[in-house]
């Protein structure tokens, strides 16, 4: 069955499939398969309809991730991936771990589990001190790696972070002006660190610093 009704929503997810290939040796071109006729190992070009393609929404083990596929959580429970869920894939695989019983639950009882997992990660969040909080963001510059791969990382953890101190500033001091207090509080005294982080690079690597905007 297909993901998609709309071209815009198949081009979207082709994207963000090749965002996740990056730093990976997953295939980029088996992240697509035809729903009637399976994988193609092939720079799709997407000239049918939208009906007619899937696309992959996670990688494990470098290999592409599919609505309906079967993976084994490392607690040894077996589960149907299913749309819509937010999987954390870096706890699955595609085999059984040693010495791990295979439970099969039905989708209900997936929807249970990751449910209370989700609850349970809120109620631990909620319980951090705002010293505790601070102590949850770890990016850091890399000097092996390059300017994009340092501002992707950048990036992707920014965004987690965010989500996580509007939550705790929710919670423990309200909801007004909270997009305000998160940015100016939490987010952009990250931003200049980061900054910071790019031109003592920029020095390092050129000998000149970055000029300002």
């Amino acid at each position: 069955m297909s993901q998609f009704k709309t071209a815009s929503e198949l081009h979207r997810a082709w994207a963000a499939w090749l965002e996740m290939c990056e730093g990976t040796e997953a295939d980029v071109n088996r992240g697509w398969r035809w729903v009637s006729r399976g994988y193609s190992n092939y720079t799709p070009h997407f000239d049918g309809k939208p009906t007619y393609y899937e696309i992959a929404i996670g990688i494990v083990e470098n290999r592409p991730v599919f609505v309906g596929d079967k993976l084994y959580h490392i607690s040894g429970i077996q589960c149907t991936i299913i749309a819509g869920m937010d999987y954390d894939f870096t706890l699955l695989s595609w085999s059984p771990k040693p010495n791990k019983a295979v439970v099969e639950l039905p989708v209900e009882g997936i929807g249970y589990i990751l449910t209370n997992i989700a609850k349970t990660f809120e109620d631990e969040l909620i319980a951090l001190t705002e010293r505790e909080l601070e102590q949850r963001w770890y990016f850091k510059w890399d000097e092996k790696a390059s300017i994009e791969w340092n501002t992707y990382k950048f990036s992707d953890m920014l965004e987690m972070y965010k989500r996580s101190c509007r939550r705790w500033e929710e919670n423990h001091n309200g909801i007004c002006c909270v997009v305000e207090r998160v940015r100016d509080k939490y987010l952009m005294p990250k931003v200049r660190e980061f900054l910071a982080d790019l031109a003592g690079h920029n020095v390092k690597v050129t000998g000149r610093p970055t000029e300002k905007l």
